[in-house]
């Protein structure tokens, strides 16, 4: 497959827009008439051809299934080939290589003092976080960035899919992001991701008062053949961090905080409680 006008040091959203434009003018349609096809609005078609919007898996498996554009899979092969640089461009720089971490780990533990973990978020709440921590973001750049958060979430939709074990404060329950509306949706998200076998979902309670994990939220990555890896986040950005002595002090900060959560029923009976309180 030959890129179709593309630019010297052309940026991956450049290309892929690039592509798209050209498969959608040679079939004769629209942005309009290409955005009602596959269910997304006409600027978002025209924010992607003009590499102002990130595209999707299903944006992108959705251009791949109109006949017209007859891209035989095209688009979703590059997504897949540019997915990497596609990302960096979104993410800031602490954050760039732990989305490949994720995938690879074999299992996940994270916890999280004041939201809910980032792999758990719905569209709205993220979106909601993202305009608090990035208030001089433009609309179009924080889609981008809940895209991309969005998105890393397919690790957990995988054939094989890490083991992930999630614990938050319970003020994270009750912490009203976005809205009642939104809060009473991530919390019935969280109900329905914790059905899942690799997906432990777990609060430690405000009863507990002061605890080991008041010193902000971190993830622990496991993998089969190397060491563990920490990320943790602070005001200032995040930290990958494979020091023996900073993965170990998480390690142990981690199983402590199991130990004071409730068990994994009486977590989410405490979580369903709190979502009827978000009416």
């Amino acid at each position: 497959m030959a890129l179709r006008d593309p630019e010297a040091g052309a940026s991956p959203l450049a290309l892929f827009g690039a592509e798209l434009r050209h498969y959608r003018t040679a079939a004769g349609l629209s942005q309009e008439q290409l955005g009602d096809q596959i269910g997304y609005s006409a600027a978002l078609v025209g924010a992607v051809e003009t590499a102002r919007r990130m595209p999707t898996e299903d944006f992108t498996a959705r251009c791949d299934l109109v006949d017209e554009l007859d891209t035989g899979g095209a688009l979703l092969r590059l997504r897949a080939h540019l997915r990497d640089q596609l990302h960096r461009q979104v993410w800031p720089p602490w954050f760039r290589e732990w989305p490949s971490i994720e995938r690879e780990a074999l299992s996940l533990r994270t916890w999280e003092l004041a939201l809910i973990p980032g792999l758990l978020q719905t569209a709205d709440y993220a979106r909601a976080i993202l305009r608090g921590v990035r208030p001089d973001d433009t609309d179009e750049e924080n889609e981008q960035q809940v895209d991309a958060r969005i998105e890393r979430q397919q690790i957990l939709a995988r054939q094989d899919p890490p083991m992930l074990w999630a614990i938050m404060d319970e003020g994270a329950l009750h912490r009203p992001v976005g809205g009642r509306k939104s809060m009473r949706s991530q919390l019935a998200h969280l109900l329905d991701v914790a059905q899942k076998p690799k997906i432990k979902v777990l609060v430690v309670p405000a009863s507990t008062g002061a605890h080991v994990g008041v010193g902000g939220p971190f993830v622990i990555a496991e993998f089969r053949d190397a060491p563990e890896v920490a990320y943790l986040d602070t005001a200032a950005g995040g930290q990958i961090a494979d020091h023996p002595d900073i993965v170990k002090a998480c390690a142990q900060a981690f199983d402590t905080l199991r130990a004071e959560a409730l068990p994994p029923r009486a977590s989410l009976d405490l979580i369903a409680e709190v979502r009827d309180t978000w009416t």
